[in-house]
């Protein structure tokens, strides 16, 4: 067996005092891996191209459960931010947080590409910006408990593609270096003087690599990462493009790293662009039944199918007599173009038995954290 399950007390956390619960989310991933693979949506209840949307969800819409993985987005509202997480969690998913932060040293998007690690590391100029940020995000979720108390994990995924070239923290505006250092000092600061102890850290540079060495090339080393991910778009999808074998190889590599090293692996961006941009075509796909071949593909490979889980991306909010234009999951019931035409695929995705929603994900805990492997049936 490729992921030996192993008790959580024998992996060594990039956090030393990270709670039991964080702990015990990184077990259940670890345990349910090659057996089962989770389905994760960003924005799921706060974006939605179907304004009626049940649970205001498209996926819920769609299939009649929340992805097993919500994607949130920091936020300088930290009491909205740790409402949502609060209610997220009540739902019964985990919850994944990316933080597209603003260039410090512009004060313009993270898109621009302009300079700015070199400034915000201790000593720059721009340090105390990036410190605020931090701050924010420390308070949001040191706030976010359960109705016990208890401090809700989170899997914290900064930085995401950073062997690109298309943000600030990318491979075209600052060195290895420079980023590595990013990357730890961002650790030290929320872990040791915050005293955020609920994270889990995932690392995403994109896809695709042509090896191990390319994936490691920014890496910050094992001391600093729970997950190995990757972000990955099928862009302008083709059934006669190699997109999905160079995913699979993608997969493969990541699994192997994560065994060797004790973590979990995931895809942590996932999804179609039909125009290299935007998600979903509102019709005219070229091809449809994209998440079923995506997960053949994935499950078709001995190492591959140790993904933990995928996410894809948001669903955008087109507004008000403007058609679906930016979206990931395929909606039912929109009030003028109908269901979508990759709906009875997604409905399939879902309905497969080693795919998982929020709604099966509760009782694979149980058994997962047991070492079971019991099947669990569709309700």
């Amino acid at each position: 067996m490729l992921n030996d399950v192993q008790p959580h007390n024998s992996i060594k956390y990039v956090d030393g005092q990270v709670t039991e619960e964080a702990k015990s989310l990184f077990t259940f991933l670890r345990n349910i891996s090659g057996e089962y693979m989770l389905f994760g949506h960003q924005n799921d209840t706060t974006e939605r191209v179907v304004p009626s949307a049940i649970g205001d969800s498209d996926t819920f819409n769609s299939v009649g459960a929340y992805p097993a993985v919500f994607g949130v987005s920091m936020t300088s509202d930290t009491k909205g931010l740790t409402s949502l997480i609060q209610d997220l969690h009540k739902k019964g998913g985990m919850i994944t947080l990316e933080d597209h932060m603003p260039n410090f040293t512009t004060g313009n998007s993270f898109y621009d590409v302009t300079p700015c690690v070199p400034y915000i590391l201790p000593g720059g100029k721009d340090h105390a910006a990036f410190l605020q940020r931090l701050d924010q995000t420390a308070l949001a979720v040191k706030e976010a408990v359960d109705t016990d108390g208890t401090p809700i994990p989170i899997i914290y995924r900064p930085f995401h593609e950073n062997s690109g070239s298309w943000f600030w923290w990318g491979a075209s505006s600052a060195t290895k270096e420079q980023f590595i250092q990013l990357w730890h000092f961002t650790v030290h600061y929320l872990r040791d003087i915050c005293g955020v102890h609920q994270f889990l850290y995932a690392y995403s540079p994109n896809g695709h690599f042509a090896s191990t060495e390319e994936y490691l090339d920014r890496y910050p080393g094992d001391d600093y990462v729970d997950i190995l991910g990757f972000d990955v778009y099928d862009d302008k999808p083709t059934y006669d493009s190699d997109w999905m074998k160079k995913t699979v190889k993608d997969a493969e590599i990541v699994v192997s790293l994560a065994a060797a090293k004790s973590k979990v692996a995931a895809i942590t961006e996932v999804g179609m662009r039909w125009n290299a941009e935007d998600g979903l075509k509102l019709d005219g796909n070229t091809v449809p039944d994209w998440f079923t071949l995506l997960h053949d593909h994935l499950i078709a490979s001995e190492k591959a199918k140790y993904v933990a889980y995928l996410m894809t991306w948001r669903n955008d909010n087109p507004g008000i007599g403007n058609p679906p234009a930016h979206f990931w999951v395929p909606y039912r019931n929109h009030p003028e173009y109908g269901d979508h035409e990759m709906l009875t695929n997604f409905i399939r995705f879902y309905e497969r038995e080693n795919v998982i929603f929020a709604d099966r994900l509760n009782r694979l805990k149980d058994k997962a954290m047991h070492k079971s492997r019991i099947n669990i049936t569709k309700s």
